[in-house]
C-alpha cells in the first residue's frame, strides 16, 4: 500500500518524478558542458601536461588526481587511441560528467 504525502500524491509518484527530473537535469548539464569540446588541446596551457601524465602514468600531482585517473581508466577501457587530442576530449567528457553529477547531487 502506498503512503500518502501532503498534497495527495503517493510517495512512489513523487520519487519517480524526482528521478526523471534528476536524469533530465544531468543530461541538460552534460549537453551544455560538452558543447564545442573539440577545440584544440594546445589552446589551454596545462592540457598538454595532463595528456602526458595520462599517457605515461607519471603523475606530478599538480592536477586533480580523480580527474586524471578516471580519464586514464576511460581511455584504457574504451580503447581510445593515445593521441593528444583524443585523450583531452575524453578528459573533458569526464570533467563534464563529474560536473553534471555534482549539479544533480546538490
Amino acid at each position: 500500500m502506498s503512503e500518502v504525502v501532503p498534497g495527495g500524491e503517493t510517495r512512489g509518484r513523487t520519487m519517480v518524478a524526482l528521478g526523471l527530473w534528476s536524469i533530465l537535469l544531468f543530461v541538460a548539464v552534460l549537453l551544455v558542458d560538452t558543447r564545442h569540446n573539440q577545440f584544440a588541446y594546445f589552446y589551454h596551457p596545462d592540457e598538454a601536461v595532463k595528456v602526458e601524465q595520462v599517457r605515461t602514468g607519471n603523475w606530478n600531482y599538480h592536477h586533480p588526481m580523480l580527474l586524471l585517473t578516471v580519464t586514464k581508466l576511460v581511455v584504457n577501457v574504451s580503447g581510445v587511441p593515445l593521441q593528444e587530442q583524443r585523450i583531452v576530449e575524453v578528459g573533458r567528457w569526464v570533467s563534464a560528467s563529474f560536473t553534471a553529477l555534482a549539479v544533480v547531487g546538490l
